[in-house]
């Protein structure tokens, strides 16, 4: 085989298609969010520029807390469609990413195309220690789990379980101390033996049950 042949034969791979007959406007989006956002709505546009329709046969999303939603699955020539996608922060913070991978079929095939979130969350939400200890053998005494807002957060902090159903911590009411501030009181049941549990707290976001965050309680 030739050098020609070769470099004609790249240039004929390279001219493929990658996404099929799917022509996106973009691929990608990014997003900073503001402290008080609780989710990223991003949406990908795109238009069947071959000359068969297009089956759309699935949208996997790499995280459970990111989905996909397209108004129909098949696109005539010509035809445009949006695939809105809907990222909910829950309790992460900092630099996330998020994929839905697109399964289509033309007249050429099957074909994949990666969609990519980018979005940057500040920490609306602080929660104070995130570890509460006691030492073993120490009294019984409650101790706080201090909650802070930021300005403008959306929301408020409205119940605390812990994970395990036979706890051996009792959490008490949350209680709001200032404007964007509350306090929950964890005790153990006992400090004869060390031991850590997993609680989470939830809160109201517009109305909405939708921010989780986790914190523990511990004996050492």
């Amino acid at each position: 085989m030739t050098f020609r042949t070769i470099a004609l034969l790249l240039a004929s791979f390279a001219a493929l298609p990658l996404h099929g007959a799917l022509s996106w406007e973009s691929t990608v989006y990014k997003e900073q969010a503001s402290a008080t956002s609780v989710a990223t709505v991003a949406k990908f546009r795109f238009t069947n520029k071959g000359k068969d329709s297009v089956q759309i046969s699935s949208l996997k999303s790499s995280c459970g807390c990111t989905t996909a939603e397209l108004e129909k699955r098949l696109y005539a020539p010509g035809e445009g469609g949006t695939i809105t996608a809907e990222f909910t922060y829950g309790d992460r913070v900092g630099k996330q990413h998020k994929v839905i991978t697109i399964t289509s079929q033309d007249g050429e095939g099957t074909h994949n195309t990666m969609l990519e979130i980018f979005v940057d969350i500040p920490e609306s939400i602080n929660v104070s220690p995130r570890i509460q200890f006691w030492k073993q053998g120490e009294a019984l005494e409650g101790r706080p789990i201090v909650i802070k807002m930021a300005e403008g957060f959306p929301g408020t902090p409205i119940s605390a379980r812990m994970f395990d159903k036979d706890s051996k911590f009792r959490l008490g009411e949350i209680t709001m101390t200032a404007p964007g501030e509350y306090v929950l009181e964890a005790v153990p049941l006992t400090t004869d033996k060390t031991m850590t549990e997993a609680g989470e707290l939830l809160f109201e976001v517009e109305g909405k049950e939708h921010r989780k965050l986790i914190f523990y309680l511990s004996v050492r």
